[in-house]
């Protein structure tokens, strides 16, 4: 299974296992090991898939789920490990099964900016046609992908045109979503930053999960994660979420958040109204205390 080849030296992606190079700044980012071959897995079936549900095969029937059993595989990867690099070349398409990554892209001086957190069922890689990635990403925890190579787009859309369709979907999901967040760094306070991504966490995670979270959801970012992704300072995110506390709004306890006052959360985002009440519907709110 190739991954591609090693980004240029001038790029600064320098492999953690060969440590950090002496030249750059103390707090300066590297990209994290890479995904080898030898980290694939024995595959699980189509038919015991952990996102069928929201997935690119969901429009699938059973007998055709079947079928892809003969061209997915499946891969995991350990935390801080890369999935690819920036500038790698896209084999692949992966659809996260369970656990969390993230996107990124370096800067010459080190500096790392998060573009996305990728939840169980999100798509990463291409798989209408090869191409270059734009970005790294890496794992924040253990994480399993089922894998579709791109060389079997053109059979399985032949095939099942529903797909083809579905990708289209998830893609437009994505953009969406990303609109969202480019608005709220653009035109936000810090504060309202934060707010609005504990609070599109906390959504995306629930709508995903299997079990009643209740008012908790798993944070296994870092606080330096945090700040990455929202173009502040790790200072000014402890300060923030400092406040956020003694508010009585949330709670961070080992890797949970937990959000105590789901309501409040939304007004600090200073949303209009409809986007509000969507997100107080998916919280399950109806104007009390989640």
């Amino acid at each position: 299974m190739a991954y591609g080849t090693l980004p240029n030296a001038d790029r600064l992606k320098v492999s953690a296992l060969s440590g950090p190079a002496h030249f750059l700044p103390s707090r300066a980012h590297v990209a994290g090991p890479r995904l080898e071959a030898a980290d694939c897995k024995t595959k699980t079936s189509c038919s015991a898939c952990p996102v069928a549900s929201r997935s690119l095969c969901t429009p699938l029937h059973a007998d055709s789920c079947s079928e892809l059993d003969e061209v997915h595989g499946e891969i995991e990867l350990a935390p801080g490990v890369d999935l690819f690099w920036e500038g790698d070349e896209l084999s692949w398409l992966y659809t996260i099964l369970d656990g969390l990554l993230f996107s990124y892209t370096l800067f010459e001086d080190g500096r790392r900016q998060i573009l996305q957190v990728m939840l169980p069922g999100d798509i990463v890689g291409s798989w209408l046609s090869p191409g270059i990635a734009h970005c790294a990403v890496q794992a924040l925890t253990t994480t399993r992908l089922c894998i579709l190579p791109c060389r079997s787009r053109v059979d399985l859309v032949a095939r099942f045109p529903e797909m083809a369709v579905r990708y289209g979907e998830l893609l437009q999901e994505q953009a969406v979503r990303a609109d969202q967040r480019i608005a709220s760094l653009g035109r936000h306070s810090a504060r309202q930053r934060i707010a609005y991504f504990l609070i599109d966490l906390y959504c995306r995670v629930r709508e995903r999960s299997e079990s009643a979270l209740g008012s908790s959801i798993p944070m296994p970012l870092t606080q330096e994660h945090i700040a990455d992704l929202l173009g502040l300072t790790s200072v000014h995110v402890c300060r923030i979420l400092g406040n956020l506390r003694a508010e009585g709004i949330i709670r961070l306890h080992g890797r949970n958040l937990h959000v105590l006052d789901p309501d409040r959360l939304v007004d600090i985002c200073d949303f209009d109204c409809e986007t509000a009440a969507a997100i107080r519907k998916a919280v399950g709110l109806d104007g009390a205390v989640g």
